[in-house]
Protein backbone atom coordinates (compact mmCIF):
# COMPACT_ATOMS: atom_id res chain seq x y z
CA UNK A 1 0.00 0.00 0.00
CA UNK A 2 0.95 3.56 -0.44
CA UNK A 3 -0.14 5.15 2.61
CA UNK A 4 -0.83 8.61 3.39
CA UNK A 5 -0.19 10.29 -0.01
CA UNK A 6 -0.89 14.37 -1.31
CA UNK A 7 0.75 16.66 -3.86
CA UNK A 8 2.72 18.92 -1.91
CA UNK A 9 4.60 16.25 -0.05
CA UNK A 10 7.91 18.62 -0.12
CA UNK A 11 5.93 21.14 1.83
CA UNK A 12 3.77 19.67 4.23
CA UNK A 13 4.47 19.67 8.08
CA UNK A 14 3.04 15.98 7.90
CA UNK A 15 5.61 14.91 5.37
CA UNK A 16 8.82 16.26 7.41
CA UNK A 17 11.22 13.13 8.93
CA UNK A 18 14.30 13.43 10.42
CA UNK A 19 17.81 13.66 9.26
CA UNK A 20 18.47 10.50 10.93
CA UNK A 21 15.43 8.47 9.85
CA UNK A 22 16.13 9.78 5.88
CA UNK A 23 19.67 8.45 6.63
CA UNK A 24 18.38 5.25 7.77
CA UNK A 25 16.16 4.91 5.12
CA UNK A 26 18.58 5.51 2.42
CA UNK A 27 21.35 3.37 3.89
CA UNK A 28 19.16 0.07 4.88
CA UNK A 29 18.68 -2.77 2.53
CA UNK A 30 15.43 -4.08 2.02
CA UNK A 31 15.76 -6.81 0.05
CA UNK A 32 16.49 -9.26 2.56
CA UNK A 33 12.88 -8.46 4.07
CA UNK A 34 10.97 -7.53 0.86
CA UNK A 35 7.49 -8.35 1.65
CA UNK A 36 8.44 -11.02 3.93
CA UNK A 37 6.64 -12.95 6.17
CA UNK A 38 8.32 -13.12 10.07
CA UNK A 39 9.34 -16.55 11.07
CA UNK A 40 8.49 -17.83 14.72
CA UNK A 41 5.03 -16.42 14.57
CA UNK A 42 2.50 -18.92 14.57
CA UNK A 43 -0.57 -15.89 15.14
CA UNK A 44 0.41 -14.00 11.88
CA UNK A 45 -1.15 -15.84 8.53
CA UNK A 46 0.87 -13.25 6.84
CA UNK A 47 -1.68 -13.55 4.02
CA UNK A 48 -1.95 -9.52 4.44
CA UNK A 49 1.34 -8.91 2.43
CA UNK A 50 0.92 -7.15 -0.90
CA UNK A 51 2.69 -9.05 -3.76
CA UNK A 52 4.76 -5.61 -4.95
CA UNK A 53 6.14 -3.70 -2.57
CA UNK A 54 5.91 0.66 -3.11
CA UNK A 55 8.63 1.93 -4.49
CA UNK A 56 8.49 5.67 -3.08
CA UNK A 57 9.45 8.63 -5.63
CA UNK A 58 11.67 10.41 -3.67
CA UNK A 59 13.95 7.96 -2.32
CA UNK A 60 13.97 4.85 -4.57
CA UNK A 61 13.55 2.41 -2.02
CA UNK A 62 10.57 0.36 -1.38
CA UNK A 63 8.04 1.03 1.54
CA UNK A 64 5.87 -1.59 3.28
CA UNK A 65 4.56 -1.24 6.55
CA UNK A 66 6.16 -4.81 7.52
CA UNK A 67 9.37 -3.56 5.91
CA UNK A 68 9.84 -0.20 7.71
CA UNK A 69 13.39 0.92 7.26
CA UNK A 70 14.36 -2.41 6.26
CA UNK A 71 17.79 -4.26 7.90
CA UNK A 72 19.93 -1.53 8.92
CA UNK A 73 23.41 -0.62 7.76
CA UNK A 74 25.67 0.73 10.47
CA UNK A 75 28.26 0.91 7.88
CA UNK A 76 26.72 2.62 5.12
CA UNK A 77 24.39 4.96 7.58
CA UNK A 78 27.33 6.47 8.91
CA UNK A 79 29.33 7.13 6.06
CA UNK A 80 26.73 9.13 5.39
CA UNK A 81 26.37 10.81 8.50
CA UNK A 82 30.00 11.30 7.83
CA UNK A 83 29.91 12.33 4.73
CA UNK A 84 27.20 15.57 5.77
CA UNK A 85 29.09 15.95 8.52
CA UNK A 86 32.02 16.99 6.65
CA UNK A 87 30.54 18.33 3.73
CA UNK A 88 28.72 21.05 6.72
CA UNK A 89 32.26 21.52 8.79
CA UNK A 90 35.31 20.76 6.64
CA UNK A 91 37.50 22.13 8.77
CA UNK A 92 35.76 20.16 11.77
CA UNK A 93 36.21 23.17 14.44
CA UNK A 94 33.06 22.57 15.78
CA UNK A 95 31.20 25.96 13.57
CA UNK A 96 29.21 25.14 10.54
CA UNK A 97 30.69 26.65 7.09
CA UNK A 98 28.50 24.83 4.84
CA UNK A 99 24.53 24.42 7.58
CA UNK A 100 23.17 24.53 4.19
CA UNK A 101 24.43 21.34 2.82
CA UNK A 102 21.79 18.14 2.87
CA UNK A 103 21.74 14.47 3.61
CA UNK A 104 20.86 14.24 -0.47
CA UNK A 105 23.97 16.76 -0.82
CA UNK A 106 26.09 14.03 1.36
CA UNK A 107 24.05 11.11 -0.50
CA UNK A 108 25.35 11.94 -3.90
CA UNK A 109 28.91 11.28 -2.76
CA UNK A 110 29.04 9.10 0.30
CA UNK A 111 28.83 5.45 -1.38
CA UNK A 112 32.23 7.05 -3.69
CA UNK A 113 34.33 7.17 0.12
CA UNK A 114 33.47 3.27 0.90
CA UNK A 115 35.94 0.60 0.45
CA UNK A 116 36.78 -2.44 1.73
CA UNK A 117 39.94 -3.87 2.32
CA UNK A 118 42.00 -6.25 3.91
CA UNK A 119 43.70 -5.12 7.49
CA UNK A 120 46.32 -7.10 8.64
CA UNK A 121 46.18 -7.79 12.03
CA UNK A 122 49.06 -9.09 14.61
CA UNK A 123 46.98 -11.20 16.61
CA UNK A 124 45.88 -14.73 17.03
CA UNK A 125 42.63 -13.61 18.85
CA UNK A 126 39.29 -12.29 18.02
CA UNK A 127 36.72 -10.81 20.24
CA UNK A 128 33.12 -10.37 20.78
CA UNK A 129 30.74 -9.35 23.71
CA UNK A 130 27.40 -8.03 24.55
CA UNK A 131 24.65 -7.38 27.05
CA UNK A 132 21.09 -8.81 27.08
CA UNK A 133 18.18 -9.12 29.97
CA UNK A 134 16.73 -12.34 30.48
CA UNK A 135 13.36 -12.80 30.96
CA UNK A 136 10.44 -15.92 31.91
CA UNK A 137 7.75 -14.22 30.04
CA UNK A 138 8.25 -16.35 26.95
CA UNK A 139 11.78 -18.45 27.37
CA UNK A 140 12.03 -20.30 23.87
CA UNK A 141 9.35 -22.69 22.74
CA UNK A 142 8.29 -24.77 25.25
CA UNK A 143 6.97 -21.81 27.48
CA UNK A 144 3.84 -21.66 27.93
CA UNK A 145 3.78 -18.97 30.83
CA UNK A 146 3.36 -15.21 29.97
CA UNK A 147 2.22 -13.03 27.12
CA UNK A 148 5.53 -11.37 26.32
CA UNK A 149 8.56 -12.39 24.97
CA UNK A 150 12.24 -12.60 24.63
CA UNK A 151 14.30 -13.68 22.18
CA UNK A 152 18.08 -13.49 23.23
CA UNK A 153 19.56 -15.57 20.49
CA UNK A 154 22.76 -14.04 19.63
CA UNK A 155 25.36 -15.10 16.66
CA UNK A 156 29.04 -15.03 16.40
CA UNK A 157 30.74 -15.87 13.50
CA UNK A 158 33.83 -19.16 13.53
CA UNK A 159 36.59 -17.89 11.13
CA UNK A 160 38.49 -20.42 9.03
CA UNK A 161 41.36 -21.69 11.31
CA UNK A 162 39.63 -21.53 15.09
CA UNK A 163 41.11 -23.51 17.72
CA UNK A 164 39.64 -22.10 20.95
CA UNK A 165 36.69 -20.33 22.05
CA UNK A 166 36.49 -19.05 25.62
CA UNK A 167 33.63 -17.57 26.99
CA UNK A 168 32.64 -15.77 30.10
CA UNK A 169 29.20 -15.18 31.04
CA UNK A 170 28.09 -13.15 33.94
CA UNK A 171 24.98 -12.73 35.68
CA UNK A 172 23.87 -12.33 39.47
CA UNK A 173 21.83 -14.33 41.37
CA UNK A 174 20.52 -12.43 43.84
CA UNK A 175 19.96 -8.67 42.91
CA UNK A 176 19.11 -6.43 46.28
CA UNK A 177 17.94 -3.45 44.30
CA UNK A 178 14.83 -5.73 42.74
CA UNK A 179 14.45 -8.45 45.14
CA UNK A 180 15.06 -11.26 42.81
CA UNK A 181 17.04 -14.49 42.89
CA UNK A 182 18.20 -16.06 39.57
CA UNK A 183 19.55 -18.94 38.24
CA UNK A 184 20.46 -18.83 34.08
CA UNK A 185 23.30 -20.24 32.25
CA UNK A 186 24.64 -19.67 28.48
CA UNK A 187 24.22 -21.81 26.07
CA UNK A 188 26.42 -22.76 23.09
CA UNK A 189 25.67 -24.08 19.86
CA UNK A 190 28.91 -24.45 17.61
CA UNK A 191 28.04 -24.23 14.16
CA UNK A 192 24.15 -24.14 14.90
CA UNK A 193 23.41 -27.57 14.58
CA UNK A 194 20.79 -27.48 17.34
CA UNK A 195 23.08 -29.44 20.11
CA UNK A 196 24.48 -27.07 23.55
CA UNK A 197 28.22 -27.61 23.48
CA UNK A 198 28.50 -25.57 26.84
CA UNK A 199 26.02 -28.20 28.54
CA UNK A 200 28.08 -29.45 31.75
CA UNK A 201 31.13 -27.32 30.89
CA UNK A 202 32.43 -24.39 33.03
CA UNK A 203 34.14 -23.32 36.37
CA UNK A 204 32.00 -20.72 38.43
CA UNK A 205 33.48 -17.93 39.94
CA UNK A 206 31.58 -15.41 41.77
CA UNK A 207 28.92 -14.28 39.43
CA UNK A 208 31.00 -15.40 36.44
CA UNK A 209 30.83 -18.58 34.88
CA UNK A 210 33.92 -19.60 32.41
CA UNK A 211 33.82 -21.72 29.43
CA UNK A 212 36.40 -23.08 27.23
CA UNK A 213 35.56 -25.13 23.84
CA UNK A 214 37.64 -27.26 21.23
CA UNK A 215 36.59 -26.34 18.05
CA UNK A 216 37.26 -28.56 15.15
CA UNK A 217 37.07 -27.60 11.60
CA UNK A 218 33.74 -28.47 11.01
CA UNK A 219 32.53 -25.49 12.57
CA UNK A 220 34.93 -23.07 10.87
CA UNK A 221 33.37 -20.13 8.38
CA UNK A 222 29.45 -20.92 10.55
CA UNK A 223 27.87 -19.38 12.89
CA UNK A 224 27.78 -20.34 16.71
CA UNK A 225 24.64 -19.77 18.32
CA UNK A 226 24.25 -18.30 21.83
CA UNK A 227 21.10 -18.34 24.04
CA UNK A 228 20.21 -18.02 27.84
CA UNK A 229 18.06 -20.49 29.53
CA UNK A 230 17.13 -20.81 33.21
CA UNK A 231 14.87 -20.10 36.04
CA UNK A 232 14.46 -16.82 38.19
CA UNK A 233 11.80 -16.15 40.94
CA UNK A 234 11.04 -12.03 42.12
CA UNK A 235 8.95 -11.01 45.27
CA UNK A 236 5.12 -9.61 44.28
CA UNK A 237 6.72 -5.61 45.46
CA UNK A 238 9.72 -5.90 42.28
CA UNK A 239 7.83 -3.65 40.50
CA UNK A 240 7.13 -1.26 43.14
CA UNK A 241 10.82 -1.49 43.95
CA UNK A 242 12.01 -1.00 40.54
CA UNK A 243 9.46 1.22 38.88
CA UNK A 244 8.44 -1.63 36.56
CA UNK A 245 4.74 -2.74 34.93
CA UNK A 246 5.99 -6.12 35.02
CA UNK A 247 5.93 -7.95 38.11
CA UNK A 248 8.25 -10.89 36.22
CA UNK A 249 11.72 -11.23 36.84
CA UNK A 250 14.60 -9.51 34.29
CA UNK A 251 17.92 -10.58 34.61
CA UNK A 252 21.04 -8.50 33.21
CA UNK A 253 23.75 -10.84 31.87
CA UNK A 254 26.98 -10.11 29.81
CA UNK A 255 28.35 -12.34 27.19
CA UNK A 256 32.05 -12.03 26.40
CA UNK A 257 33.40 -14.65 23.64
CA UNK A 258 37.55 -14.92 22.83
CA UNK A 259 38.36 -16.77 19.49
CA UNK A 260 41.74 -17.84 19.10
CA UNK A 261 43.24 -18.83 16.06
CA UNK A 262 46.03 -20.54 14.18
CA UNK A 263 48.36 -18.02 12.31
CA UNK A 264 50.85 -20.77 11.22
CA UNK A 265 49.26 -20.24 7.95
CA UNK A 266 47.72 -17.14 6.33
CA UNK A 267 43.75 -16.76 7.19
CA UNK A 268 41.60 -14.19 5.71
CA UNK A 269 38.04 -14.07 7.66
CA UNK A 270 34.95 -12.10 6.49
CA UNK A 271 32.01 -11.55 8.90
CA UNK A 272 28.94 -12.10 6.82
CA UNK A 273 25.57 -10.08 6.98
CA UNK A 274 22.49 -11.50 8.99
CA UNK A 275 19.11 -10.06 9.30
CA UNK A 276 18.78 -11.05 13.52
CA UNK A 277 21.40 -10.49 16.60
CA UNK A 278 24.69 -10.23 15.83
CA UNK A 279 27.95 -8.12 15.61
CA UNK A 280 31.15 -7.53 13.48
CA UNK A 281 34.38 -9.42 15.61
CA UNK A 282 37.08 -7.00 17.03
CA UNK A 283 41.08 -7.85 17.33
CA UNK A 284 41.93 -9.02 20.84
CA UNK A 285 45.64 -9.01 22.53
CA UNK A 286 47.39 -12.27 21.66
CA UNK A 287 47.56 -15.16 23.25
CA UNK A 288 50.42 -16.01 25.85
CA UNK A 289 51.27 -18.40 22.90
CA UNK A 290 51.61 -15.95 20.03
CA UNK A 291 54.86 -15.97 18.61
CA UNK A 292 55.75 -12.39 16.56
CA UNK A 293 58.43 -13.84 14.60
CA UNK A 294 56.47 -16.81 13.16
CA UNK A 295 52.99 -15.77 13.07
CA UNK A 296 51.69 -14.73 9.90
CA UNK A 297 49.21 -11.96 10.29
CA UNK A 298 45.53 -11.80 10.51
CA UNK A 299 43.17 -10.35 7.49
CA UNK A 300 39.96 -9.03 7.92
CA UNK A 301 37.98 -7.89 5.28
CA UNK A 302 36.21 -5.24 6.18
CA UNK A 303 34.41 -2.01 4.93
CA UNK A 304 36.53 1.22 5.72
CA UNK A 305 36.05 5.01 5.13
CA UNK A 306 38.28 7.34 2.60
CA UNK A 307 37.21 10.85 4.33
CA UNK A 308 39.90 11.98 2.17
CA UNK A 309 37.03 12.02 -1.07
CA UNK A 310 34.99 13.54 0.23
CA UNK A 311 34.29 16.99 -2.10
CA UNK A 312 33.95 20.47 -0.68
CA UNK A 313 30.05 21.43 -0.66
CA UNK A 314 28.81 22.93 -3.40
CA UNK A 315 32.28 22.66 -5.00
CA UNK A 316 31.26 21.76 -8.75
CA UNK A 317 29.39 24.94 -8.69
CA UNK A 318 31.70 27.58 -6.84
CA UNK A 319 34.47 26.27 -9.81
CA UNK A 320 32.31 26.98 -12.46
CA UNK A 321 31.49 30.34 -10.74
CA UNK A 322 35.02 31.70 -10.24
CA UNK A 323 35.08 32.33 -14.33
CA UNK A 324 31.85 34.51 -14.73
CA UNK A 325 33.04 36.60 -12.03
CA UNK A 326 36.76 37.36 -12.62
CA UNK A 327 35.26 37.96 -16.16
CA UNK A 328 32.80 40.50 -15.39
CA UNK A 329 35.58 42.27 -12.49
CA UNK A 330 38.40 42.56 -15.68
CA UNK A 331 35.25 43.81 -18.09
CA UNK A 332 34.34 46.18 -15.02
CA UNK A 333 37.81 47.53 -14.35
CA UNK A 334 38.37 47.69 -17.97
CA UNK A 335 35.32 49.87 -18.68
CA UNK A 336 36.16 52.38 -15.91
CA UNK A 337 39.77 52.31 -16.93
CA UNK A 338 37.85 53.68 -20.96
CA UNK A 339 35.85 55.78 -19.31
CA UNK A 340 38.37 57.67 -17.35
CA UNK A 341 40.19 58.10 -20.59
CA UNK A 342 37.66 59.55 -22.34
CA UNK A 343 36.56 62.00 -19.60
CA UNK A 344 39.91 63.34 -19.51
CA UNK A 345 39.89 63.27 -23.94
CA UNK A 346 37.08 64.83 -22.85
CA UNK A 347 38.12 67.43 -20.67
CA UNK A 348 41.35 68.06 -22.65
CA UNK A 349 39.20 68.94 -25.91
CA UNK A 350 37.08 71.32 -23.99
CA UNK A 351 39.88 73.10 -22.12
CA UNK A 352 41.53 73.18 -25.63
CA UNK A 353 38.50 74.33 -27.33
CA UNK A 354 38.04 77.52 -24.59
CA UNK A 355 41.27 78.57 -24.99
CA UNK A 356 40.81 79.24 -28.50
CA UNK A 357 37.57 81.03 -28.40
CA UNK A 358 39.27 83.14 -25.43
CA UNK A 359 42.67 83.44 -27.89
CA UNK A 360 40.58 84.60 -30.49
CA UNK A 361 38.53 86.65 -28.56
CA UNK A 362 41.10 88.24 -27.13
CA UNK A 363 42.44 88.75 -31.07
CA UNK A 364 39.84 90.72 -32.04
CA UNK A 365 39.61 93.11 -29.30
CA UNK A 366 42.87 94.32 -30.10
CA UNK A 367 41.82 94.71 -33.70
CA UNK A 368 38.78 97.28 -33.01
CA UNK A 369 41.09 99.14 -30.73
Amino acid sequence: AKGLQFDDWDDRNESRVHEIELILELTSHYDLLWNSCEEGNDDDPCNDIPDTCYVSEQTDRCHDWRVGHGLVDTDRALALARTLQVMRDPDEDGFLDYPQATVWDAFRHYEGIMDTREIPLKTDQLRHAWKGEWSHFNNGPTSTFGTYSTDDRHYVWVPNGTMEMQISFSSLDWDTDTAQIAQIRPNVDLGSDGSDDAQGQGTIVGDTIYISLDVSSEHWNAWTEFDVTGTAISLPITGIITGSEFIEPRVPYTYDVLLTLDVSEQRIFEVPIRSDGYSDLDPASPSDFYDSSTAIDLLMIRPVYDEALIPMYDTDVTVQGEAPTSLIVLFGGFSLAILVIVGMVSLWMRYREETILEAEIETHLHMDG
